[in-house]
């Protein structure tokens, strides 16, 4: 996975809605970069309400925020409007960019099992409150949410433990204004 002071793989698409995004050394603002598992996952659900209700925090210092999902074009094309998103949303059904990252996959979900026995079960509840779409990508995908500074340097960089864990937004937008 990514760290902070390296520089963020070139991460450029179309996004489900808007005009094409590209990061990379000649961005000028700092970004959000916040890779969700699938839109139908009540926990991603969950993080993506939290990243909506708090958008314009990052939107008053200048910041962008960019969600990336496993979930087909599709799907999104569905859900973002719905839910309405005021976030560019990249579809990336084949992991191309979770693998650029670093993002990976509980493989034997010990650290989601972990984080339900030990009090995850009200971030599921949360999340089932947006809705429960249908598995439409890898269960055991962990989020992860990366800060990327102008020029492309990473400023921030946290791999979830478990599937469950929400965006630490704080975090983000601390690193955001000292980008």
């Amino acid at each position: 996975m990514l760290s902070v002071g390296d520089i963020a793989p070139p991460l450029d698409g179309q996004p489900v809605f808007g005009l094409p995004v590209a990061l990379g050394a000649a961005q000028r603002h700092p970004v959000a970069v916040c890779f969700v598992r699938h839109l139908g996952s009540p926990f991603c659900r969950a993080a993506l309400a939290q990243l909506q209700a708090r958008y314009a925090e990052f939107d008053v210092v200048g910041a962008q925020v960019l969600v990336i999902t496993t979930s087909p074009f599709e799907v999104a094309t569905d859900f973002v409007p719905r839910h309405h998103l005021l976030f560019p949303v990249l579809c990336d059904p084949d992991r191309v960019h979770f693998e650029a990252w670093g993002v990976g996959i509980d493989r034997a979900l010990v650290g989601t099992a972990r984080s339900l026995a030990l009090g995850g079960l009200p971030e599921l509840a949360e999340g089932l409150k947006h809705g429960q779409g249908r598995l439409d990508g890898d269960p055991r995908q962990l989020p992860a949410w990366f800060v990327v500074g102008p020029g492309g340097r990473v400023r921030f960089a946290r791999l979830g433990a478990a599937v469950t864990e929400g965006p630490p937004i704080d975090a983000m937008l601390e690193a955001v204004c000292s980008a």
